[in-house]
């Protein structure tokens, strides 16, 4: 009788593309609000309406650093801080929405979640690695 064999998600191949996985959810997440400010300055007045200014590009610079962190010195704390500071970002958004009496959007909650996930992925990616060197 075979036994069958359990593949390991983070084994060799895999644990390194999770980790750039989650460097490049950190790099989109960093590199959106410039965009958006773009579209603003351009005249997009929903963007600029929803709160889409120097704040969401000072939020995107510093997720750039922390991805450039985490890629150079492969730090686990550099994918901590963007976990919480992408997570405040989300809460805040969804209070403030509420505050003035709108409705929070689910889409771009899942969105949020899904990027987490990956990132905290890109976390034990990091363990793995480690572990192995």
């Amino acid at each position: 009788m075979m036994k069958s064999r359990k593949r390991n998600l983070f084994d060799d191949r895999n644990t390194k593309i999770v980790l750039e996985s989650a460097l490049d959810v950190i790099y989109t997440i960093a590199v959106l609000p410039f965009f958006t400010e773009g579209a603003v300055v351009g005249g997009v007045a929903f963007l600029a309406d929803m709160g889409f200014g120097l704040s969401a590009i000072i939020s995107g610079a510093i997720m750039g650093g922390l991805g450039f962190w985490a890629k150079k010195s492969t730090s686990k704390i550099a994918l901590i801080l963007a976990i919480t500071l992408f997570a405040l970002d989300g809460l805040l958004s969804v209070f403030l929405v509420i505050a003035v009496g709108g409705n929070p959007v689910p889409g771009s909650l899942v969105v949020r979640v899904i990027f987490i996930v990956s990132i905290f992925k890109g976390i034990k990616a990091i363990d793995q690695l480690k572990a192995e060197s």
